[in-house]
């Protein structure tokens, strides 16, 4: 059995004409348009899972923040310099920026509970280490001495002025 094809079929009648569309009447300048309140903080924390997002986002936040801080004072506890405890923080600063485009090639070849479980098992692992073993055992502060200061005392005199003959 044949079927014909649509485009096979001659027309015989025109389409029929489009009906014409009505046109919008601009707003009057009289009128101004109705003002929207936004919405307060109550409103929006009454939306289901609106509160638990919130909360886990902000422990979540305030935990990334205070590691750098926290690294500082432990290096410092433990009789580093100021600079070393700094690095120690820059180096937690850094260490996303090379892991994390990792991750996301993980997370994009075996799925997103993979990375975000071994991301959460590494960052948990380094830093039990450090709070347990301090900053004492870290290779980085095995190479920048404890308690020595790059800064010259205050009697003697920059290398940098001594070399330029600005020295007095």
């Amino acid at each position: 059995m044949a079927h014909a094809q649509v485009r096979d079929v001659p027309r015989t009648t025109d389409a029929p004409p489009r009906a014409p569309q009505p046109k919008r009447l601009p707003a009057p300048a009289d009128d101004p348009p109705p003002l929207r309140t936004p919405p307060t903080f109550r409103d929006v924390l009454r939306h289901r899972y609106c509160s638990r997002l919130l909360i886990a986002s902000v422990t979540g936040r305030l935990s990334l923040g205070m590691v750098p801080v926290a690294l500082i004072l432990a290096a410092q506890q433990d009789g580093h310099s100021l600079a070393t405890a700094s690095v120690l923080a820059a180096l937690y600063g850094i260490a996303p920026a090379l892991g994390l485009p990792l991750l996301g090639r993980l997370a994009d070849q075996r799925g997103l509970p993979l990375p975000c479980h071994l991301g959460a098992a590494l960052v948990t692992t380094a830093l039990a280490t450090l709070a347990l073993a301090g900053t004492s055992h870290l290779p980085l502060a095995a190479v920048c001495r404890p308690g020595r200061s790059r800064m010259p005392a205050a009697g003697r005199r920059a290398p940098v002025a001594v070399a330029r003959g600005t020295a007095r």
